[in-house]
């Protein structure tokens, strides 16, 4: 058996509306005996993910699954080793800049809360 990373994308739509321009994305890992396999195990899984929960409003919110959008091998567990990568271009660079940096602390301060 051998591992894959596999980036999920779920559409969150409101009650009420059809679509809507808000989704969710995930990196997961999956086993499977072969890159077909796992391609397949992967869509059953994002399915299975679909649910209703409700937002902090107490809005009723659908998270649809709408495809796997890339997979890759994992080779081995190293220390430091590289997972997957992703390259952006943005319109205003600047601007994204201070989202991920505003995002990091986010997700440093969620992290250390967990102790």
């Amino acid at each position: 058996m051998k591992w894959y990373i596999a980036r999920f994308l779920y559409q969150i739509i409101p009650e009420g509306h059809s679509q809507t321009n808000q989704f969710d994305e995930q990196v997961r890992l999956v086993r499977a005996d072969d890159p077909a396999w796992a391609w397949e195990k992967a869509h059953v899984l994002g399915r299975l993910g679909e649910c209703r929960i409700l937002n902090e409003k107490s809005v009723p919110l659908q998270w649809k699954f709408v495809s796997i959008t890339n997979m890759y091998p994992l080779h081995e567990l190293a220390d430091g080793g590289e997972l997957f990568s992703d390259t952006w271009h943005m319109a205003d660079g600047e601007e994204f800049v201070q989202k991920i940096q505003t995002q990091s602390v986010m997700a440093k301060d969620w992290l250390l809360s967990r102790q």
